[in-house]
């Protein structure tokens, strides 16, 4: 069974490599802000001075008053200024009602419908279905385009703004509009929104084999303790050999990659990181 290990050991840091480079998003835990200028506006670049005379029009001439709603006026330039790095899918600004939603997800138990959301060609895209979610159970797919939420349109919102529109309370319907490109054809989908606990990771034996599969679907806060469960049911079954599958898993919690990674590794380096 060691042999067996050791060459778990090495598939895994493969698989996390790849994904790494094909976009899952790892959190580290807790943030500190080092500013790059004081509060004083004599030390921002001279650029700020076409913001503040852009907000100074706006705030003059804009007919509809009820929309120049400082917070919402900020939020959506600092959106803009981090649209322009053109890191799409990987770096974003998030208001503290989304963090509170992301925080939500990686702790395993939110409320929605049960699916990964992302970003590819400029269009909101179903990155995978949790195993088991409403999403799942109703037939959304990993690829599907979502077009409307609820009749309206929604391909050119802002992705967190979709994620928004979709949750809701328990047992409430939300019916979205989707293209499926592989099929070439539309559909909607009715989907009853739910209390969706994800385990983080899930395994079954192969039939026919000695090889069990272990199915990793995000790095959230329980995902060391599912894997630990994970190899220790495949072991009780007499599993000869594992597979690990990272397909579409969307990333999570950076201390839990690694302690993940760890399972498979007796010594050496699990994470480099450059600052």
């Amino acid at each position: 069974m060691n042999r067996m290990w050791k060459i778990v050991a090495g598939l895994v840091v493969l698989m996390m490599v790849a994904s790494a480079s094909l976009g899952v998003g790892v959190v580290i835990g807790g943030s500190g802000l080092l500013p790059l200028w004081g509060a004083n506006a004599d030390d921002a670049p001279d650029e700020f001075a076409v913001f503040w005379q852009a907000w100074d029009i706006v705030h003059r001439n804009f007919v509809d008053r009820s929309a120049l709603d400082p917070q919402s006026l900020t939020y959506g330039a600092i959106r803009g200024m981090v649209a322009a790095l053109g890191d799409e899918g990987h770096t974003a600004f998030l208001t503290p009602e989304e963090i509170e939603r992301q925080q939500s997800n990686l702790s395993g138990t939110f409320t929605g419908i049960g699916a990964q959301l992302g970003v590819r060609d400029a269009l909101p895209v179903i990155i995978a279905p949790f195993d088991g979610s409403p999403a799942y159970e109703a037939g959304v797919r990993a690829g599907d385009i979502i077009m409307k939420v609820d009749g309206e349109d929604v391909t050119t919102m802002q992705l967190n703004d979709i994620v928004a529109k979709i949750r809701g309370p328990e047992g409430t319907v939300v019916v979205l509009s989707l293209l499926r490109p592989d099929e070439n054809r539309s559909l909607d989908v009715s989907i009853t929104r739910g209390e969706i606990k994800i385990p983080a990771a899930s395994w079954a034996m192969i039939p026919g084999t000695d090889v069990a599969l272990i199915r990793l679907s995000q790095f959230s806060a329980n995902a060391l303790d599912d894997v630990k469960e994970s190899i220790e049911g495949a072991k009780g079954a007499s599993a000869e050999a594992l597979i690990v599958d990272v397909r579409n898993n969307p990333g999570g919690l950076l201390e839990q990659a690694v302690s993940v990674t760890s399972q498979f590794l007796s010594d050496g380096d699990v994470l480099l990181e450059e600052d």
